[in-house]
Formats: structure tokens, sequence, C-alpha cells
């Protein structure tokens, strides 16, 4: 008897090939699988040998740790096509050997060594009963001097009692002149059509019919109800349910929604948070918040919170209640960040997928390609995105000590998935859960971010949004800043978890649509574009820049119109022209045109007349690579491009 985890049928030449490794070789596709082998002391204890090597004999009291009085009991199979002869040991006193499944003694008044013949293809189940003890039955029970031998006889007949699994109403509170559903269920191991009757305080209702009405009196009180459910044989069991009529039902109030203006603010900050209650009954609606730090600023639907001077998760609640006894609670989470503690780093990969997957940050961290296709972006430009069909496609970036860093991350792409909610299915990894890090999508069709610390901790956080296939492309940004686990959906801050230490590192490639370089099990089906890893943690402002999104006050991110901008000569030395494609959708003279380094830091920013080519000023840039996004209105051009001087 072995344990394992995977098992091949041929493994480099051996037969069967149990291993330890599920993930390389693959999960047990039944997994009949002893995992760990602990179950294997349970096996050794209840198995003897026999007088035939291929008959056992298994103890069946031995794993019955707390059961009550019982005599010693074996089970055996006989496995021959011929019947068979086994020695049994009943020991020195005297035995009735009773066989519990064709409910027959095979020996009587035996002692020592005892044959038993067993079928072939049979088993027996044994019991070794006291010789000539009083035999005696308790319902289906089959007893010898009081200790049970058969739980389940069917020699004695015994006609059970029906039972009533359950009696129940909608509401055990209900108005005066209202009309509920009573519910019955009774089970009968003999009768199959029970008798069904109903004690209502007006009328009694017999019958078949396990559902009935009840209209409730013109007055207030207590009443109570009783189902007696009968068998063939006039047995009955009986429940009772009691109902207050009341003149009105007084229900709690319901909290639809509990919003916060943004999930994160500075120390000393302020959030505005919103409750959005109802109540069926039109009470009075009273508001109690609390925080675990900070300020409560106001006392109803809409207050503000003043955030603490130390950076850390706290925890919102409010508690509405309607005076009457009725109450509802909810709760949010809201992050405190010091950005006097962010520090800045470097692109360290960056694959806007023009054509190929060539990584443009200068590491030259190139992509290989194993079967992605190149495909539109969501802008429409040709050949500007992957497609990955989720059975074996992937990019590949050889494993380097520069994407190795172990301080802080930045993970952000474009996707569009097509198949999700069937299993989980990995966007980037590089090592995984196992190893590093990684993004991927649950069965439950969320954004999950995966990190692992140098000291074996693993740590996962789930976005809030639930994606939606083949309809949206979304922006996904995920960071670790080595105070806290951050992600972002379309540059909106949704989830957010404490989590600490260096960043473990991994001894595999970084993959893009693929868990592991071996493993294509869990394999991204949908487009990706613009994915990029930053080797420290952007800002959530820079992370809605990176996203398309503005951010608005400090609140929520507000998604632009996006159009295609062209720029030539590309790289350029002195200027640039720009073409901006859709420029009739703008309304208005001014447009703006700002002009981001490869970290997202705003480095220039300049008004242009309202036409659609223009030559802008890019001598004082240095080398490099630039965004440029250019807006007005609801509408927003960007693109990408090199200085080269």
């Amino acid at each position: 008897m072995m344990g394992y985890e995977a098992l091949r049928e041929v493994w480099q030449g051996s037969r069967p090939f149990s291993t330890g490794d599920a993930l390389k070789g693959t999960w047990a596709a039944t997994n009949l699988s002893l995992y760990s082998t602990s179950s294997i002391g349970y096996m050794g204890s209840l198995i003897e040998k026999t007088n035939d090597e291929k008959i056992l004999k298994l103890d069946l009291l031995k794993t019955d740790f707390f059961n009550d009085a019982a005599y010693p009991s074996y089970l055996l199979y006989n496995p021959y096509s011929t019947s068979k002869t086994v020695m049994i040991d009943a020991g020195q006193n005297l035995r009735d050997i009773y066989d519990v499944i064709s409910e027959t003694f095979l020996v009587q008044n035996v002692s020592g060594q005892v044959t038993i013949d067993i079928p072939a293809d049979q088993a027996m189940s044994i019991v070794l009963a006291p010789a000539g003890g009083a035999i005696t039955y308790e319902k289906n029970k089959m007893l010898i001097d009081g200790v049970v031998v058969d739980f389940m006889q069917t020699s004695m007949v015994y006609n059970a009692k029906p039972r009533i699994q359950s009696f129940a109403t909608e509401n055990n509170t209900v108005e005066k002149n209202s009309t509920i559903n009573l519910y019955g269920k009774g089970i009968d191991q003999e009768t199959k059509d029970l008798i069904y009757t109903f004690l209502l305080p007006d009328d009694t209702i017999s019958g078949l019919e396990k559902t009935i009405q009840w209209t409730a009196p013109d007055a207030e009180g207590t009443f109570e109800i009783k189902l007696i459910i009968e068998d063939e044989d006039q047995q009955t069991d009986t429940a009772i349910i009691t109902i207050d009529v009341v003149s009105e039902i007084n229900y709690a109030p319901e909290i639809i929604s509990l919003t916060a203006s943004k999930k994160y603010t500075s120390p000393g900050g302020t959030i505005t948070l919103h409750a959005e209650v109802t109540d069926v009954n039109n009470d009075n609606i009273s508001y109690s918040w609390t925080a675990t730090q900070g300020d409560i600023i106001g006392s109803d639907d809409l207050i503000d919170w003043l955030a603490p001077n130390d950076e850390g998760i706290y925890i919102i609640q409010l508690m509405v209640s309607d005076g009457r006894g009725g109450s509802a609670t909810a709760s949010i989470k809201l992050l405190v960040m010091d950005p006097g503690l962010h520090t800045d780093g470097d692109v360290i990969a960056w694959y806007p997928f023009q054509g190929n997957a060539q990584d443009i940050s200068g590491n030259a961290l190139h992509g290989q390609v194993f079967g992605a296709k190149l495909t539109e972006d969501s802008l429409g430009n040709s050949s500007s995105a992957y497609f990955f069909d989720g059975f074996n496609d992937h990019i590949k970036v050889a494993n380097q000590p520069i994407l190795n860093f172990t301080d802080q991350v930045t993970v952000t792409c474009f996707a569009r998935p097509e198949i999700i909610g069937d299993k989980e299915r990995f966007i980037l990894s590089h090592g995984s859960w196992q190893n590093r890090w990684k993004l991927s999508i649950t069965p439950d069709r969320k954004v999950r971010w995966t990190l692992k610390n140098a000291t074996g901790q693993v740590r996962d956080l789930d976005s809030e949004t639930v994606l939606e296939a083949n309809t949206k492309t979304y922006h996904i940004a995920a960071s670790y800043n080595g105070r806290f686990l951050l992600l972002y959906i379309n540059g909106r801050l949704e989830s957010f978890s404490a989590f600490s230490g260096d960043i473990n590192s991994s001894p595999v490639d970084f993959e893009i649509g693929q868990i592991l370089p071996d493993d294509q099990m869990y394999n991204y089906r949908g487009i990706l574009d613009e994915v990029k890893i930053f080797d420290y943690a952007l800002l959530p402002d820079s992370v809605a820049a990176e996203s398309g999104n503005i951010m608005t006050g400090g609140t929520d991110p507000v998604l632009k119109s996006s159009f295609r901008l062209s720029m030539y000569p590309n790289p350029a030395k002195e200027y640039i022209t720009i073409d901006m494609e859709g420029l009739d959708h703008v309304v208005g003279d001014n447009i703006t045109a700002d002009i981001l380094d490869s970290q997202g830091k705003l480095v220039s920013q300049i008004s242009i007349a309202d036409f659609t080519k223009r030559e802008i000023n890019v001598s004082r840039l240095g080398n490099g690579l630039y965004i440029m996004r250019i807006h007005q209105g609801g509408n927003m051009w960007t693109g990408t491009f090199v200085i080269e001087k």
C-alpha cells in the first residue's frame, strides 16, 4: 500500500509510477490516493491474515473508538470463483458464529479453531456471540444477551412508526386576515401514502395533501396548529407549531449599499461615506456610525471619516435601527497610506505587443511567443495585442536576476477574457504562488493577486469586480509596497491587505498566459495587452493614469473615451508630429497634452490648438520612453514614443 498525489501508468519505463509531485505529474484523475499515507496505519490495524493469502479478515471494531458493548466482529470476502474454507479462532469460551449478511448462525457452541465456508465471490460479516445467548429484538435490531449483533435484521417483521421530518410555515408571525401556507413532510418505511391531518384553530383538514393554507383570524393572539401523520397500521407521529397573529409585522431596515468616495486616503485625510437604506414600514431610521480609529463627522446617511495619522486598514461600521427592535449592520474597510513612505523605482519590463513580444523597457527581457496570435487592441489598432487560446498558448520570458527584485512590485496589463468561470486561469505568473507572484482569474470570475514572501508566507487578494467574459477590456494592476498588497480594476483600488517581508525569488521563467513553464492546465483564454512590471509600488493616482482614467478631486477614477494617437517620427529627436484620430468628437478650442516618463510621472504639459495635426517640441526631453496623453472634455488620446539623440 502506498500513498500518492499523482499516478502515471508508465513513467520513465516503470509502471505504475506514483509520485508526491501533483503539479508536475498532474493530479490523480480520480484522487483515489491515500493522501500523505496517514490512513495506512488505520488499515494496518484492521487487517489480519487467514489461512488463505487472498482472504483477509477485517476487524470491524478496531476503528469504532466510541462503540457501545459489542462482540468480536469481522468482515471477510472470498474473491475466488469457488467456495473456500477459512479458519477462525473462536477463543476459549463457547461461541455461536452469526453472519449478519445472511442472518444465519454458521456454527454454534464452538471454541478454538473453527472452519467456515465462504461461497464464491461472497462476503461474510460474522459476529462471535456467546453460545446459547438469549435472542431478543428491539425494532430492527437483533440482540444476544442484550448486546446488538445485527442492526438491520429482517427475519422478525417490524413495522416502523412514521416520522414527521418537518412541519413549518413561511413565517411564524403573520398579520391579521393574511393567508399563509403550512408545509408537512413525513416518512415511513412501510407506508407510501401517509394520512396528513392538520388540526387548525377553527378547522380540521385530513387527507394525502402535505401542504395546506390557513387564513389568520381578525384578532391578535398566539395560535397552535398541530400536524398528525398516520400509517396504514394506525401508528402516528405528531408535531406542533405556534403562530403569532399581529396587527402589523415590523420588518427590519435594510442597508442596500454602503459606499465610499474612495478606498484610500493619506494620514489625516477625509473620505465620504454614503449609506442607502430602506424600510418597508417607513419607520424613522436612526444611524449609528463607528470606526476602529479616526473621527466620524455627521450622523445620517452621509458622513465624512477623518482618517487617523497612522497608516493602516480601518473598519467603518454602520448600524441602522427603526426604533421597534429592527436593525441592520454593514461595514467597509478603508486604507490609510502615507505617500511620504513612497519610493520610486524603474520599469523592469514593458510589452506593448506592437507586432511582437519585445520588451521596450531597455532591459531586453524579450518574450518568446508560443502559439499566441497578434490581434487588434481595445482601440482597434491591428497587430497590437495577443490572443491566447486557453490550451497551450503562452509567452515565455527567460528568468533573469533583474526580474527577481525583492522590495516592491507593480504589475499591470489590459485583459479581455474570453472564457472564465470554469477553473482558475492565469494571466501573468512569475513562479506562481509556489515561488513568487501571479495574477489569475478565479472560478468565481474575480481577479486574484497572489504573492509569496521570502519566509514562505503566501497571501491572496481578490477583486470586488466580477469579470464578464468576451465583452469588456479591463485594466488590471496589482502592487506590493512592503506593507500592503493592493489590487486595482480599471484604475480603481478595490482590495488591499496588510503584508510584509521581502518578495521571494523565482527559479523559473516569467510566463504570460500560463501558470508555470511546464504546466498548461490553467492557461488564459482571451486578449492581453500592455503588460508592464515595475520594481516599485505605483501610487493609486499613477495606476489610474496607467489605466487611462483620471482622478477627480481624490475620488474614484472617471473613465475617459479613448481614441487613436499617431506620432512621427518615432523615435524622435527635436520635434514630434501628432495625428489625432476622432478629433470631431472634441468640442472646444483648447487641448491639453501631457507627457509622462516611463514611471508615469508628468514631465511636461502644454496646450495646443484644436486641429488634427500638430508639431510638438520635445528637444528638452532626455533619451528614453515616454507616454503622450492628450485629453479634452470627455475624450482622451494615448500613445508612446521614444527619444533618441
